[in-house]
C-alpha cells in the first residue's frame, strides 16, 4: 500500500505522533487526515475513529492487504507492563567511617547536649552531670520495663553502664567486644565475610550508634516528663535521633556487605572447583600411568626391535621396507605409497619408528599407518591424535635425497631446526613428527580417563610440560629460538615435537631438550607429577 501525503509537511509530535493524509479510495478521490503514531503505524484518530487503534496497512481494500503482524506489535504496545523491581541503593561497596564517626562526637558531644539542654531554658531539669540523680532516674525506667514488659536483659545495673556509655567512648566499645560475636559474629566467617579492616570499622560505627543512644536516654531522664515534649521538640535533640538513625543505617549497611560480594563468591567457587579438580586430575593421573606402567610391561621385548633394525639395515629395496614395517604390527593400519621413497630415506623412516616406539612404548601397535605424498610447505606433517603421519613425496621420493637433506641442513644451520638433528634428515623429520604422535596418543589415554584441564575438555599436555621445563630451568619463554629452534616458537605443540626431535636425534641434546626427554621417560614409568595442574 501506498500513502500519499498532500503538499506539505506532516506535523510531527515529540512523542513520535505525527498527522498524516491519506488516499485509501485511490489517488483520484479526496484524501483524508489521519493520526498516527509512526512507531507502530497505529492509527489514533481520524476517518470517523473506525480504524482507531487499527494499523494503518489495514485501511485501504477493507484490510486485504494489512501487514502480516503488524496488529500483534500494536497490542503488544498497549499491554501493561510488568512493573520494574525495586534495585537496592544502599552502598554495595565498603567506605570507611572515620569522618562520619569523628564528625558525629565533635556535633553531639555530652558538652553540647548540656549546652543544648541550658537554651532551652526548662524550669524542672536536672544537669546531666548529675549522674547519681540521672543513674537513679535510668533504672526505675529499667526495673519498670523488666518488671511490666519482660526485658529481662535489663539488669540492675542499667542505668549505670548507660550513662557511662553516653559520656566514655571506650565503654561503649568495651560493650560492643561483649556483644558483637552475638550480634554480628557470622558476618567475619569465610572468605565473602568482613575483612579485619571492616570489622574494626563496624565497631566503632556500632559504639558510636551506642554513645548517640545512651546520650539520647541521659537526656531525656534529666528533663521532668511535663517538659519532655519539649525537649523533643527541640533542634539538638532531633537532629540528635536522625544522627542516630543515620548512624545505624551504616552499621545495617555494613552487617549486608558480605551479602553483596557475588564476584567474591564466583572468585572462590571457581578456586574451590580448581582445587577440586587438580585433586581428582591427580587421582585420575596416577591411575593412568599405573595402566601404562603395565601395559608397557606386555609390550613386545626389547631383542625384537633389534631384530627389526637389522632386518630394515639390511634391506635392499623399498617393498622389502615396507613388508618389515607392516609386518612388525608397529601400526594398526599398513602404510601407503612409501615405495614411492628413496631406500635411504625409506629405512631411516622405518628405523625412527622403530627407536620411537622402543622408547615410548605406548605409540607401539597403536598408530595409524603413514603415507607418502604431495604437501604443500612442509617435509612432513602428521594428525595428532591418530598419529598418521604422512610424508611429503617432493622430499622423501626417489632422486630428492640430496636437495631435502641440503635444505634440511640449511634449516638447522640458520636455527629454524634444532641443531645436532641434521646427521640424518629423513630421520630427524620422521621423529618431529613421532613426536606429534607421543604427544596425541598421551593426550587420548587423558581423554579416556575422563582428565579435563579446560572448559572444552581438551588437554593442553604439550603447553602443561612446555611450562613445567620452562619454570624448572629457569628458561623465559622469549629465548626459545635461542634454546631449541625458531620453528620451536610458532605453539606449545611444535614446541614439544622439536624438543622431542633433538633428544631423540641430537648426540649431545642441550638441556631443555634433555628435560623434556626425562619427563617423558618419568611418563612411560607412570608417573606423571611433573604435569600435575
Amino acid at each position: 500500500m501506498s500513502l500519499k501525503v498532500l503538499n506539505r509537511v506532516p506535523v510531527r509530535f515529540k512523542d513520535g505522533v505525527r498527522w498524516i493524509t491519506v488516499k485509501p479510495n485511490g489517488p483520484e478521490n479526496k484524501g483524508t487526515p489521519v493520526k498516527l503514531d509512526d512507531r507502530t503505524g497505529e492509527v489514533l484518530a481520524g476517518m470517523g475513529g473506525k480504524f482507531n487503534g487499527r494499523h494503518i496497512s489495514a485501511v485501504p481494500e477493507q484490510g486485504k492487504n494489512e501487514q502480516h503482524g503488524a496488529q500483534a506489535v500494536i497490542n503488544w504496545s498497549h499491554a501493561p507492563k510488568e512493573p520494574e523491581r525495586p534495585k537496592y541503593k544502599g552502598a554495595d561497596k565498603y567506605k570507611p567511617s572515620e569522618n562520619l564517626v569523628k564528625k558525629t562526637r565533635e556535633q553531639f558531644s555530652p558538652e553540647q547536649a548540656k549546652k543544648a539542654l541550658k537554651s532551652l531554658g526548662l524550669k524542672y531539669s536536672t544537669d546531666i552531670t548529675d549522674k547519681k540523680s540521672i543513674v537513679r532516674a535510668l533504672q526505675d525506667r529499667y526495673d519498670n520495663l523488666r518488671k511490666n514488659h519482660g526485658h529481662r536483659w535489663l539488669g540492675p545495673d542499667e542505668g549505670e553502664k548507660v550513662y557511662e556509655q553516653a559520656f566514655d567512648i571506650d565503654a561503649c566499645r568495651r560493650h560492643v567486644d561483649e556483644v558483637f560475636e552475638r550480634d554480628y559474629g557470622d558476618l567475619t566467617k569465610g572468605e565473602d565475610g568482613l575483612t579485619p579492616e571492616e570489622v574494626n570499622d563496624l565497631k566503632e560505627l556500632y559504639a558510636e550508634t551506642t554513645r548517640l543512644g545512651a546520650l539520647e536516654e541521659v537526656m531525656s531522664q534529666s528533663v521532668f516528663y511535663t517538659e519532655r515534649d519539649k525537649l523533643k521538640d527541640s533542634e539538638f535533640y532531633q537532629n540528635l535521633g536522625s544522627q542516630r538513625k543515620k548512624m545505624s543505617d551504616q552499621v545495617e549497611a555494613m552487617t549486608l556487605l558480605p551479602a553483596r560480594r557475588p564476584e567474591s563468591r564466583k572468585r572462590r567457587q571457581a578456586k574451590q572447583r580448581k582445587v577440586l579438580q587438580v585433586q581428582i586430575n591427580k587421582s585420575k593421573l596416577q591411575s593412568l600411568g599405573k595402566k601404562i606402567q603395565q601395559s608397557n610391561k606386555t609390550k613386545r621385548p626389547a631383542n625384537s626391535f633389534a631384530q627389526l633394525r637389522g632386518s630394515v639395515a639390511a634391506t635392499s629395496n623399498c617393498s622389502d621396507v615396507v613388508q618389515i614395517l607392516n609386518s612388525s604390527g608397529i601400526m594398526r593400519t599398513p602404510v601407503q605409497n612409501f615405495n614411492r621413497m628413496e631406500l635411504s630415506s625409506v629405512q631411516s623412516v622405518a628405523k625412527a619408528y622403530i627407536d620411537a616406539c622402543e622408547r615410548y612404548p605406548v605409540i607401539d601397535k597403536e598408530m595409524t599407518g603413514g603415507n607418502c605424498k604431495p604437501l604443500r610447505n612442509a617435509y612432513a606433517q602428521c594428525a595428532l591424535l591418530l598419529g598418521a603421519i604422512e610424508f611429503n613425496v617432493g622430499s622423501y621420493g626417489k632422486g630428492q635425497s640430496q636437495q631435502f637433506y641440503a635444505s634440511y641442513k640449511h634449516s638447522v644451520a640458520k636455527g629454524h631446526s634444532p641443531v645436532g638433528t641434521d646427521l640424518d634428515p629423513a630421520y630427524a623429520v620422521a621423529m618431529h613428527e613421532l613426536g606429534h604422535a607421543v604427544d596425541g596418543n598421551l593426550r587420548m589415554k587423558m581423554l579416556s580417563e575422563g582428565l579435563v584441564f579446560q572448559k572444552d575438555k581438551k588437554i593442553p599436555l604439550a603447553k602443561m610440560i612446555k611450562k613445567a621445563v620452562e619454570k624448572k630451568l629457569g628458561l623465559d619463554p622469549a629465548d626459545t629460538a635461542k634454546n631449541l629452534s625458531s620453528y620451536a616458537d610458532t605453539d606449545p605443540d611444535e614446541w614439544f615435537a622439536e624438543a622431542f626431535c633433538e633428544y631423540n636425534c641430537s648426540s649431545n641434546p642441550r638441556p631443555l631438550a634433555k628435560e623434556v626427554g626425562k619427563m617423558l621417560e618419568r611418563f612411560m614409568n607412570g608417573d606423571f607429577s611433573d604435569i600435575y595442574p
